[in-house]
């Protein structure tokens, strides 16, 4: 898997993310975070890298987070998200993309979901992903990753966290 301790300075050229900053300006707590945060985001299991992304970016448009959507638009497309289908997400008009796979729909189905009305979740939300076979712990994973991008939208929010500019090539 390689050194993913700070995975995506690689995608803002070295850049530490605004995010990132704010996760260690508190020790204890950025700490447990990361260690909660890492595998769930980088190690193995249900979901490619780039559908860990496109997740994110649902749950942030879900939630008009421009900081969350900015980044994981960008990072989505790096792990070899479609741009179309990134622009999309973006611009709240992933259900019309005719691109998207079935899993695709039913991944970007429970973010929205779970991001923008989460007391109305039921069983019946996980169905799609149960017939393309996730099982309870797939599921899970799909959940984690998305409340976790959920529990940072808020601290986005909450700081007024504006996106992180990437550094040029030539600097």
């Amino acid at each position: 898997m390689g050194d993913r301790r700070l995975p995506y300075e690689a995608y803002l050229g070295g850049v530490i993310p605004r995010m990132s900053r704010l996760l260690a300006s508190h020790d204890l707590i950025g700490a447990a975070f990361r260690a909660v945060a890492s595998p769930a985001l980088f190690g193995p299991g249900a979901l490619s890298r780039a559908e860990r992304e496109m997740v994110a970016v649902v749950a942030a448009a879900a939630q008009h987070c421009h900081y969350f959507t900015h980044h994981h638009t960008a990072f989505f497309r790096a792990e070899g998200g479609d741009p179309a289908l990134a622009e999309a997400i973006r611009a709240h008009r992933w259900q019309a993309v005719a691109s998207l796979t079935e899993r695709q729909r039913a991944l970007c189905l429970i973010a929205e979901k779970l991001s923008g009305t989460p007391t109305r979740i039921g069983r019946e939300d996980w169905q799609p992903l149960r017939h393309l076979g996730f099982d309870d712990r797939a599921c899970l994973e799909v959940a984690h990753v998305v409340c976790l991008f959920n529990y940072l939208i808020r601290l986005a929010e909450g700081f007024g966290l504006q996106p992180t500019e990437a550094k040029a090539h030539d600097e």
